[in-house]
């Protein structure tokens, strides 16, 4: 195990993950990224359903430089991201990194979406499983709403997942 200054904000959207990596990057003793390349979004769906061989290995690929890269300059390292929600026991095991989860209100989480919303050219609310067949979006066609959470198709919990 490798010790490291490194911690990780986790959050769901619009949940001020990204308010707070900003902040927490004008420290002068961090540096903190939002969302750093690469964004490891199809390597989550994958080790969410058990399809990813070797997860240590591809977060350490990932990771590690930067990391090391921060803490040589002397500061502690930073990313958020939704993505690293199925990585969090190897995020400890490599470089028992804090984990940061900001909660926020329920009811302005709803209402930050749907300002949000209204000023995205997407509509947010549209998702894979709000199709009649259950498709999924394919990983190089929308990559966040690939790495969502969600059950498989053969799932019991697919038929209720929306409500």
């Amino acid at each position: 195990m490798l010790v490291a200054k490194a911690f990780f904000i986790i959050g769901f959207l619009r949940s001020g993950t990204t308010a707070l990596a900003r902040i927490l990057d004008t420290a002068s003793n961090a540096r903190v990224f939002v969302e750093q390349p690469p964004k490891l979004l199809v390597e989550s769906r994958q080790l969410l359903e058990g399809r990813l061989a070797d997860p240590t290995s591809v977060l350490r690929t990932a990771r590690q430089a930067d990391i090391d890269d921060a803490n040589q300059a002397g500061l502690i390292y930073g990313d958020k991201s939704i993505a690293y929600l199925p990585f969090i026991p190897q995020l400890l095991e490599l470089w028992q990194a804090k984990i940061v989860f900001p909660t926020r209100d329920g009811r302005e989480v709803v209402s930050s979406l749907i300002n949000w919303h209204r000023h995205k050219v997407h509509n947010i609310y549209i998702r894979a499983e709000d199709d009649p067949e259950g498709i999924d979006k394919a990983p190089d066609v929308d990559p966040l709403d690939y790495s969502l959470m969600r059950p498989s198709k053969d799932d019991p919990l697919q038929s209720s997942w929306k409500s």
